[in-house]
């Protein structure tokens, strides 16, 4: 029990005292849920001895940086990638996306990212669709390939992109698709039809 510092074991019948300290978190604000009758009003008060109010991630820009280089070197080291960092290009999507999933998204996005990544630095090409569509051309982007005379196959290139992401993915998952899938931000499903689509699976595999 909080109020006598004392616990009973699953099974038994005596008191013993215990020597903890107990850590609570919630996204809600229990002083309101206490008003709204759906908190116990005894126990927010046991609980709230050291409040520490921690805004979301999208609040603190500054640390999505530091949580970024920290995630970047975790995964490449558990990769064998030789990636140390982002782009300013990254940086700036990175920073401006709202994190509905808070840290553990950002590790999820870094994971990712790092696993498809090519490069030394991380390239807004490996971040989710739902980052990259506020990118802009960078003036890296737009001096590295200039668009031909002759015009282009868009729906080859694309192919092409494809491939090359779902094979980067397959292999940095060890062919666990499952896996592949989460790296690619997509479901299982979708990663299924893309590959027999591009035919790198059957249809009874």
């Amino acid at each position: 029990m909080l109020a006598d510092r004392k616990v009973v074991a699953v099974g038994a019948s005596d008191e013993v005292p215990d020597d903890v300290r107990e850590v609570a978190a919630t996204h809600r604000d229990l002083a309101v849920e206490v008003k709204a009758g759906r908190f116990r009003e005894d126990l927010y008060y046991r609980l709230n001895v050291v409040q520490i109010d921690m805004p979301p991630l999208r609040a603190r820009g500054d640390d999505v940086a530091v949580l970024t280089q920290h995630f970047v070197k975790k995964f490449a080291e558990e990769y064998g990638k030789a990636v140390r960092g982002a782009t300013p290009e990254v940086q700036r999507l990175l920073r401006g996306y709202t994190f509905p999933g808070n840290v553990r998204e950002l590790q999820i996005i870094i994971e990712r990212a790092v696993a498809l990544e090519q490069c030394t630095l991380l390239t807004a090409a490996s971040l989710p669709e739902r980052l990259q569509g506020g990118l802009a051309p960078g003036v890296e982007e737009t001096q590295e390939e200039a668009f031909p005379d002759e015009g282009i196959d868009l729906e080859a290139r694309l192919v092409a992109l494809e491939r090359r992401y779902l094979e980067a993915a397959l292999v940095a998952a060890n062919g666990n698709r499952t896996q592949a899938a989460r790296l690619l931000g997509i479901t299982f499903r979708s990663l299924r039809y893309r590959l027999v689509k591009l035919g790198l699976a059957s249809d009874d595999e």
